[in-house]
C-alpha cells in the first residue's frame, strides 16, 4: 500500500513538472511571437512598429503621401536622452532603430519641407512618442503614439521665374513677381477678407482671413507679366477652417 501511495505521489510530481515546463514554453513562445510581430498605425503618414531584442524598437514611417520630398529628423540635444536612435531611408520610408537609455518619455521629430526659390515651406511634421520602463530583464522601449500635421499644397507656374504656392488659406509668392489676388467680381483685393504681407522666411503672401456671409469668396490670382489667371474659391472645409481651392 505504501509503495502504491508513493508511486501516485511520484506521478503527481511528474505531472506538475510537465505542466510547469509547458507553461514556460508557452511564455517563451508568446514573447518570441511578440518580438517578431509588427503593429501598424494608420494616418496620412502610416507607421509600423516592431519590438526587438534587448527592449529596442524598429519604427518605420511611410512618406508616400508626399513622394519625392525627403524626410528630415532631429537628433536628441540633451547629453543623456531617454532614447537614442539611428535612421535609414528606403524609397519613401524612413526607419528608426530605437534603443532605450533611461526610464521616461522620448520623442522623435520628423519633418518634410519644400524648397521654392531657396525658401523653405513646411510640408509635414510628425512626432513619434516612445516610453521607456524598467522591466525584470532591463529597460524596455514601447511606442506610445504618433501625432502628425500634413500641410502640403500645390505648386503653380513652376516652369517660370515667378512660381506660386497654394496651401491652406495662403498664396505664397516666393519669387515675388506681379501676382495679384483679387475678387472675381471687382478685380480688386477685398481688403476686409484678404491680407497681404511678407513671411518670416521672406516670401510675399496673400492670406484669406475671413469669408463673407455666403461663406464663399470667388477670387482670381493673376499675373499680367505671365499672362496667367487662376480662378480660386475660398470656403470652409469640414473642420470649419478656411481653405483655398482651384475653381473649375
Amino acid at each position: 500500500m505504501l509503495t502504491k501511495i508513493a508511486g501516485l505521489g511520484k506521478q503527481k510530481l511528474i505531472a506538475i513538472g510537465v505542466g510547469i515546463l509547458a507553461l514556460i514554453i508557452i511564455v517563451i513562445l508568446l514573447i518570441t511571437d511578440q518580438l517578431g510581430s509588427t503593429v501598424k498605425y494608420d494616418g496620412q503618414y502610416p507607421v509600423s512598429v516592431k519590438s526587438q531584442k534587448g527592449g529596442s524598437l524598429k519604427i518605420t514611417l511611410d512618406g508616400s503621401l508626399t513622394a519625392g520630398i525627403p524626410w528630415e529628423y532631429e537628433t536628441p540635444e540633451e547629453e543623456n536622452p531617454v532614447i537614442t536612435y539611428s535612421a535609414k531611408t528606403s524609397g519613401e520610408n524612413i526607419t528608426f532603430d530605437v534603443t532605450p537609455n533611461k526610464v521616461g518619455y522620448g520623442k522623435i521629430k520628423v519633418t518634410k519641407r519644400r524648397t521654392i526659390n531657396e525658401i523653405d515651406f513646411p510640408v509635414a511634421e510628425v512626432y513619434l512618442e516612445v516610453v521607456v520602463s524598467e522591466k525584470s530583464y532591463g529597460l524596455q522601449a514601447d511606442f506610445v503614439t504618433k501625432s502628425e500635421k500634413a500641410i502640403d499644397g500645390e505648386l503653380g507656374a513652376d516652369d517660370t521665374e515667378q512660381p506660386y504656392y497654394l496651401t491652406e488659406n495662403w498664396v505664397y509668392l516666393p519669387a515675388d513677381g506681379d501676382w495679384r489676388l483679387v475678387e472675381a467680381s471687382t478685380l480688386e483685393r477685398p481688403k476686409q477678407y484678404v491680407s497681404v504681407g511678407i513671411c518670416d522666411n521672406g516670401s510675399r503672401y496673400y492670406r484669406v482671413d475671413y469669408l463673407p456671409e455666403e461663406q464663399q469668396l470667388d477670387l482670381i490670382l493673376k499675373s499680367e507679366g505671365l499672362g496667367q489667371e487662376i480662378k480660386l474659391k475660398a470656403l470652409y472645409n469640414d473642420k470649419n477652417q478656411i481653405i483655398l481651392e482651384k475653381a473649375e
